[in-house]
């Protein structure tokens, strides 16, 4: 049967039900976070297995996720499979913007697949894949960034800072054991490759005393080198990281540029916030 169905205006459409399964249309819906529409096939019942495609024209993920709420009380361990396709042409979450967003979702069993297509954040581009796992809320990423603004995006992710310009590329992979924590590195476990490029680092008390250092042998040579006030301009600032228990190691950190090379490696304390760098 085809019939219309609303619910205090928060959903319009029309279903086509079986016994076994059916089909659904939803010409206008409302989440928390903001309207949708789409249209989707029911496969079973039991177990449920259901294929959607859905459009968000905006959505704010914080109100539609609610992870700050109550938990409401559905089983996490349910059997289901679900198949989607979505779309967003804005989403936010807290600080971060997402424009033309290509999501697909399979949700099986306590595991929902998640395979970034397309999306716009920070001037550059997001691809990649996720892993979620509602009922223990951990998650596993594995990201691709290209060219996306770095002060933007560190300013989206929580770690705002004006020390560090550029154009932000890279790769990684990353565990988070309690997802709504995604913005704490030290409860990260990942692996990172990232190279910032033509950018520009502020005047940093570890750079300040590199170039005093550089100072003094230029006097050797009658040639006192200066930082200027707006910061170090560099063709590129590479470096590969493992993170876990607090603790950022790496051992190829580099910064180029037509005035100096430097090259470390070491240790971040991402607690404590302090540096142990050979450099």
């Amino acid at each position: 049967h085809s019939f219309p169905t609303r619910r205090s205006s928060d959903l319009d459409g029309e279903m086509n039900l079986r016994e076994n399964g059916g089909t659904f249309s939803i010409s206008h819906g409302r989440l928390p976070g903001g309207a949708f529409s789409g249209h989707g096939r029911i496969e079973s019942w039991d177990p449920l297995r259901l294929d959607l495609s859905g459009d968000f024209p905006d959505l704010d993920l914080a109100s539609a996720l609610a992870l700050d709420q109550p938990d409401d009380g559905l089983p996490k361990n349910a059997t289901r499979e679900v198949q989607a396709e979505l779309t967003a042409n804005r989403l936010t979450y807290n600080a971060m913007h997402i424009d033309d967003l290509r999501i697909a979702c399979h949700w099986h069993g306590r595991q929902a697949d998640l395979r970034i297509a397309h999306a716009n954040v920070a001037g550059g581009r997001i691809q990649g894949e996720v892993m979620l796992w509602p009922d223990i809320d951990a998650a596993y990423l594995a990201p691709r960034l290209d060219k996306l603004d770095a002060e933007q995006f560190f300013r989206a992710v929580g770690v705002s800072t004006k020390t560090l310009s550029g154009s932000l590329s890279g790769e990684g992979k990353i565990y988070l054991p309690q997802w709504a924590q995604w913005d704490n590195l030290a409860q990260w476990k990942a692996s990172l490759s990232l190279i910032v490029e033509d950018g520009v680092t502020q005047r940093l008390p570890i750079l300040v005393r590199l170039w005093s250092v550089l100072s003094m042998q230029g006097l050797l040579r009658l040639h006192l080198p200066s930082l200027p006030t707006e910061g170090l301009a560099f063709s590129s600032l590479t470096g590969d990281f493992v993170l876990g228990e607090g603790m950022a190691l790496t051992n190829n950190v580099s910064l180029r540029s037509t005035a100096v090379r430097l090259d470390a490696r070491g240790q971040i304390d991402l607690v404590r916030r302090s540096l142990d760098l050979k450099t």
